[in-house]
């Protein structure tokens, strides 16, 4: 079975041009389309470009006047957001970005100080939005977490 090239997205209605940079049509269709005032935080853990993150590019993107996307690592995701015009911010923690399952399971104690710093952090910069997306499973538990903290 052959396996899709995640790496392009040529074939997508929101992929920038060869320079980097989403058209202006594209962006003055995708802008208007969301005349929500509410400020958004978008939260991804990776910074590599994975399903999750494809589908928040176009949201981000026509959101980028009044949202800003936090993402727990660095990488290839970054840059394309940068490159929409997107504002990122990273609160990346290499204990926590690097946990797995099974290692969570194995040394769960080990890892709590640095969960609390990347929830605290999370929580912080959620603080300042109206609304908070969480775009993966693991920013959803850090969010939640936050969640309970800021109360």
């Amino acid at each position: 079975m052959h396996a899709p090239n995640l790496s392009s997205t040529a074939s997508l209605p929101y992929a920038p041009s060869a320079n980097g940079v989403v058209s202006a049509d594209e962006s003055d269709h995708a802008n208007s389309t969301f005349a929500d005032p509410r400020t958004v935080l978008f939260v991804d853990q990776s910074g590599e470009l994975g399903g999750a993150e494809f589908a928040l590019l176009p949201l981000a993107h026509a959101c980028a006047a009044r949202s800003e996307v936090l993402l727990l690592s660095d990488g290839a995701f970054r840059e394309r957001l940068e490159a929409l015009g997107v504002r990122v911010k990273l609160a990346r923690n290499s204990r926590v970005s690097n946990i797995s399952k099974e290692a969570l399971r194995l040394s769960m104690f080990a890892t709590l100080p640095a969960i609390a710093k990347q929830v605290r952090a999370v929580a912080a910069q959620a603080r300042e939005y109206d609304v908070v997306f969480a775009n993966t499973q693991k920013a959803l538990a850090l969010i939640a977490l936050g969640k309970q903290i800021g109360r």
